[in-house]
């Protein structure tokens, strides 16, 4: 029992990690299509920077899927 509630833990603060990791792809995302726009940055440069960051934005909200967190939930369990 001490184990998954480690592992809960562990896997609870990497979510959390996640949520900070979002919010700062979502703003350097944000960033990306203003220089777009501004002409900073060229089609190109910006298709191939858009990409990488939705790469990791996928990878990111897989990892802070509450269905994996909830899994390892023991409230949860012994409430269902």
């Amino acid at each position: 029992m001490l184990n998954t509630q480690y592992f809960y833990a562990g896997l609870k603060k990497r979510k959390e990690l996640a949520d900070s990791e979002l919010t700062r792809l979502y703003e350097m995302r944000q960033a990306l299509i203003q220089k777009n726009l501004g002409g900073v940055y060229s089609d190109e440069v910006f298709t191939e920077q858009n990409k990488l960051n939705e790469e990791q934005i996928t990878a990111l909200r897989t990892t802070k899927d509450d269905d994996l967190v909830n899994r390892y939930n023991l409230q949860s369990v012994v409430t269902f």
